[in-house]
């Protein structure tokens, strides 16, 4: 006001012009002034205008710090969801488990899940209606198979229905239509078969060729030393399991619940095993295919038995 009154002029400028002017400055240099002297006094001052930088770093480390915690709590949520699928799995086959046990303990279980019940080969040229008589060959064989295994004294009489749907029939004859080649047609029980109940089966197509031919020589097998009856019917049975797994490595379908390919007649087991026990002399076990073995099997076997001079 003072500058005003006394009408100086600056840069040209009219008295009203310069006292404002005079005015701004020395209010910036009042301020600037009060913020050096209270930064020099205070320390909370000092931090407040020299610490915004700190601040921001501190503010961009807690932004991230909130976003890595985010996505760790999205991986512990997807966690959870995935444990919890998994419990709500294990609890359906736990129930599952409970009405097995639950059937065994009402009924006479006859059949296991997986269980092969029935199989047939089918030719590449067959028509519709050789597969559809195939698949009811199958549920026949099936049928009567359960029935043995209810009573294997009793006449075939099945008690325990054995169906096909209708939509799998014709998924099985639009596949063994278009193929030219032989196939394996399999019917397995879908689950425990509790006598009496009405079984929906499962049918299963493999690819079918000519593992080994008749007479091909499968396993030969060399004893220099006499061998007791239990230790050559340990030894056959050996090279029995031998045959089984190669066999099953060649090609030929096992059965699901036994790993097994086939099996000797129990009346040619031990008369081979009395061959190879009987004499002192070296003795030599030849292992034959009794028959034409396809993919299907089974795996039928005839055992020779000599010695070095042919007899």
């Amino acid at each position: 006001m003072k500058i005003g009154k006394k009408r100086i002029s600056i840069f040209g400028l009219r008295p009203k012009y310069t006292s404002t002017i005079i005015t701004i400055a020395t209010g910036l240099a009042v301020a600037v002034l009060t913020l050096m002297v209270a930064s020099y006094t205070s320390e909370r001052v000092r931090h407040a205008f020299f610490g915004v930088n700190y601040l921001d770093r501190q503010i961009s480390q807690l932004t991230t710090d909130v976003r890595d915690r985010q996505y760790q709590l999205d991986e512990m949520e997807l966690e959870v969801y995935s444990a919890r699928e998994e419990l709500e799995r294990l609890t359906a086959e736990a129930t599952e488990l409970k009405k097995g046990l639950a059937e065994m303990k009402e009924g006479r279980v006859i059949a296991f899940q997986g269980e092969l019940l029935a199989q047939t080969s089918v030719e590449g040229d067959a028509n519709r209606q050789g597969i559809d008589n195939a698949i009811s060959r199958l549920v026949q064989i099936a049928e009567e198979k359960l029935s043995l295994k209810d009573n294997p004294t009793a006449p075939p009489n099945p008690a325990t229905e054995v169906v096909v749907t209708q939509e799998e029939r014709e998924k099985v004859e639009r596949e063994l239509l278009a193929s030219d080649t032989r196939k394996v047609l399999r019917l397995s029980a879908p689950s425990n078969i509790v006598f009496g109940q009405t079984v929906e089966g499962v049918l299963q197509i493999f690819d079918s060729r000519l593992v080994y031919e008749k007479d091909a020589l499968l396993l030969t097998h060399t004893v220099d030393a006499p061998l007791s009856s239990e230790n050559a019917a340990d030894l056959l049975y050996a090279l029995l399991k031998q045959i089984n797994r190669m066999a099953v490595r060649n090609g030929v379908l096992p059965d699901p619940i036994s790993g097994t390919v086939g099996n000797l007649d129990s009346m040619e087991f031990y008369d081979a095993v009395d061959r190879i026990g009987e004499g002192d002399g070296e003795k030599k076990i030849d292992l034959f295919a009794a028959t034409d073995i396809y993919t299907e099997g089974p795996v039928n076997i005839r055992v020779e038995v000599t010695v070095p001079d042919g007899k």
